[in-house]
């Protein structure tokens, strides 16, 4: 690989904590590969062996689920340098659980199972990396269950930000998110995200950035939690 890969490899969740030169070294040792991609070709089927551990360099996918009616649902779309489902990469049933597709020209970095487990041996700060990654999916999974049961965009995201309001005990605070994750957490789509954040900002109950979110008005993030709105 060349420098500049290893370079983008430490923006990437599981190698974020080495330099590129410590990459470098790291990779002499363990096996991988990299692959090319046309836009619209499918890398993955649901059900496929889950055998190595994907990472996009460049370009971005999407992740489609198809329901008992036959009807496709985009999952998830994901964009260079994050890991394709690397979740699914041990476990009893290390099956992909959903349709890969490219959406652009894209090249993937494939490090065989074996060789990340050699990697993860080999420095704990992978280790660690990987393991914090699992950890923050299985969180984020877990909200995202909670927000399916709530009825409306407003009630998801009004919950969203009295909990976390109240677990900082403040007004304001850091997402840590874009837009689009939380989308996927709140399982709606971004664009109606989008939407309902300017409605909130424009009633004047919240103000925001993509680095922070302010709350103005807590008695009417309550109603429209409990349904009350006016």
């Amino acid at each position: 690989m060349n420098t500049s890969i290893y370079q983008l490899l430490t923006q990437n969740e599981i190698f974020r904590m080495l330099t590129a030169e410590e990459l470098h070294q790291t990779f002499l040792c363990v096996h991988y590969g990299v692959r090319k991609h046309r836009p619209s070709e499918l890398i993955a089927v649901a059900g496929d062996l889950c055998q190595n551990l994907m990472i996009i360099l460049s370009g971005r996918v999407r992740g489609d689920m198809i329901e008992p009616g036959g009807k496709m649902v985009t999952v998830e779309e994901i964009e260079a340098p994050r890991a394709i489902a690397p979740a699914f990469l041990f476990g009893k049933n290390n099956r992909f659980p959903v349709n890969v597709t490219t959406l652009t020209e894209t090249a993937i970095l494939y490090i065989p199972r074996d060789s990340f487990i050699s990697l993860l041996q080999k420095d704990s700060r992978i280790l660690i990396s990987y393991l914090n990654l699992m950890s923050n999916r299985s969180f984020f999974l877990a909200e995202k269950v909670k927000f399916h049961s709530l009825y409306t965009i407003r009630q998801k995201i009004a919950r969203y930000l009295l909990e976390n309001t109240q677990m900082k005990n403040a007004v304001a605070f850091d997402p840590g998110i874009n837009q689009t994750m939380m989308a996927e957490m709140f399982g709606v789509a971004r664009p109606s995200l989008a939407r309902t954040f300017g409605e909130l900002s424009n009633e004047g109950i919240i103000e925001y950035s993509p680095r922070w979110i302010k709350v103005l008005n807590f008695e009417a993030l309550n109603k429209i939690l409990t349904g009350n709105e006016d």
